[in-house]
């Protein structure tokens, strides 16, 4: 099981060709082998977005959202850079905490 402190990210490069919907088939088996309680909506709430990763203080970091969530449904092959797994609540976006 994941820690409470630890947040999910994902540095995609040249060298680890993906399409975004294998990339959603992984989240969601991780999602729902998590707890057996967890059910297919809830999976499908995890969306990746394209994210900033900057330095801010010794050793900490601060993620921020760079552009729209990648379609479930894509067959593209996810571009180069860093990627963060988000929830969508009501009316909030959050960053998953696993």
């Amino acid at each position: 099981m994941l820690s409470s402190n630890f947040f999910p990210g994902w540095r995609v490069d040249n060298d680890s060709p993906v399409t975004v919907s294998t990339a959603y088939r992984w989240i969601t088996d991780a999602v729902l082998s998590q707890s057996r309680s967890h059910t297919w909506e809830e999976a499908e709430r995890y969306t990746l977005f394209p994210v900033e990763v900057r330095p801010s203080i010794v050793l900490t970091y601060s993620v921020h959202k760079n552009g729209s969530g990648l379609s479930r449904e894509s067959k593209d092959i996810i571009a180069p850079g860093d990627y963060g797994l988000y929830t969508t609540g009501k009316d909030a976006l959050f960053f998953v905490p696993l």
